[in-house]
C-alpha cells in the first residue's frame, strides 16, 4: 500500500480544504474506495474508474451487502466493515469475485473471476451518525496468477507436466500419514521406459523427450483423479495409488504396461515403439515412511528389469 491509500484510509480531517483535496485525489486513482456503514450499507463511492480492472461500482451506493452479495460473502464483509469499527483496526482479506455474484452489476470490468484484497479502515465517528468504514478494495487477479504459476514451476516436472521428484515425494509423505492414520491401504508403482538408452542413441534425444511425454499422458490417462504422478528423474516415474489394495494395484500396473507398449512415436520414415517395466508394492505395518514402500517397489521394476522387461512384478511380501 502507498502513501496516498495509507493517506485514504486514516479518518478524514475536519479542514474541508483538505477535505476537498483528498476527495480530489481519490477520486482519480484507479482503485475503488466504498464508505460502508455498520450496517452494511454502501453510504459512498471514490475513485474505481479503471473498467480494465473494476466493474462500476455506482449501482452499490444505498443498496446493502445482503442483497448484493451471496449470504456467505456478504456476512464475510460485513464482519470485516464491524471488526475494523469496533476494534478501531485496520482489516485486511482477499477474496474473489465474479460478475454474476453482484447482484445489479452492470458487468462492464474485465470478465472471468477477479481477485481483491481489501483494505478496511474505521473513519472518524460523528456524534449521532452509524459507524462507517472505507473499504479499499484492490485488484491482485494478476498477482494471483504470478504464484499459482510459481507454486506450478516448483511443483511440476517440465518435461512431462507431472510431479517433479520433490513434490511427488512431499505428496507420498501426507498420502502415507493419511493411509496409517485411517488404517487404509495405500499402493506405488515404480516404472520406467525399457532400453530408454538405446531410443536416445538410435533416434535422438528429442524422441526420447516425446518417449517421456508419451508415458506421462498414458498415466494421466489410465489413472484417477486422486492418484498421484511424479518423474523422479530421467525416464523413471513413480506412481501413487491411496486407497488401494496390492492386488489391484497389480492390475493397474498391468493396464498401464499394456497401454504403454501400445504407444507410436513417428518419427519421419520410422515409427518408435517401446514398453515399460514396473514393479509395484504396498504399504505394510512395518513401514515407517513412503520411502520404504518405493524402496520395495524399486527392487520389484529391477526384477521386471532383469527377467526380461515388459513385465509388471509385484512385491508380495506386502501383501497382507
Amino acid at each position: 500500500m502507498n502513501d496516498l491509500q495509507r493517506t485514504l484510509l486514516t479518518a478524514l480531517p475536519e479542514d474541508a480544504a483538505v477535505v476537498d483535496q483528498i476527495h480530489a485525489i481519490a477520486s482519480a486513482i484507479p482503485d475503488p474506495i466504498f464508505v460502508i456503514d455498520y450496517n452494511g450499507r454502501y453510504v459512498n463511492l471514490i475513485g474505481g474508474r479503471e473498467r480494465l480492472l473494476y466493474d462500476s461500482g455506482e449501482t452499490l451506493v444505498g443498496r446493502y451487502l445482503r442483497d448484493i452479495f451471496p449470504p456467505a460473502i456478504a456476512d464475510r464483509f460485513l464482519a470485516a466493515v464491524r471488526r475494523a469499527i469496533n476494534t478501531q483496526v485496520l482489516q485486511t482479506l482477499e477474496y474473489t469475485l465474479d460478475n454474476g455474484q453482484v447482484a445489479g452489476s452492470r458487468c462492464d470490468g474485465p470478465p472471468g473471476p477477479q481477485w481483491f484484497e481489501a483494505r478496511v479502515a474505521p473513519m472518524r465517528p460523528h456524534l449521532g451518525e452509524i459507524p462507517t468504514a472505507v473499504w479499499l478494495a484492490l485488484n491482485i487477479t494478476k498477482r494471483k496468477a504470478m504464484e499459482e504459476e510459481l507454486k506450478r514451476l516448483a511443483s511440476q516436472d517440465p518435461l512431462s507436466e507431472v510431479a517433479n521428484r520433490r513434490y511427488f515425494f512431499e505428496l507420498g509423505h501426507k498420502e502415507f500419514l493419511r493411509a496409517r492414520r485411517h488404517r487404509r491401504p495405500l499402493s506405488v508403482l515404480m516404472l520406467d521406459i525399457d532400453h530408454f538408452k538405446n531410443i536416445n542413441d538410435c533416434f535422438g534425444h528429442a524422441v526420447g523427450d516425446q518417449a517421456i511425454r508419451a508415458l506421462a499422458d498414458v498415466c494421466r490417462t489410465e489413472l484417477r483423479l486422486c492418484d498421484h504422478i511424479g518423474r523422479l528423474g530421467g525416464e523413471e516415474f513413480a506412481v501413487l495409488l491411496p486407497e488401494t489394495r496390492l492386488d489391484q494395484a497389480a492390475l493397474v500396473g498391468e493396464r498401464l504396461r499394456t497401454r504403454i507398449a501400445g504407444i507410436r512415436l513417428a518419427t519421419g520414415d520410422d515409427e518408435v515403439r517401446f514398453s515399460g517395466s514396473i514393479g509395484v508394492a504396498g504399504m505394510s505395518e512395518d513401514d515407517d515412511n513412503i520411502e520404504c514402500v518405493l524402496q520395495r517397489a524399486d527392487q520389484c521394476l529391477y526384477e521386471a528389469k532383469r527377467s526380461g522387461r515388459n513385465r509388471v512384478i509385484t512385491d508380495l511380501s506386502s501383501d497382507p
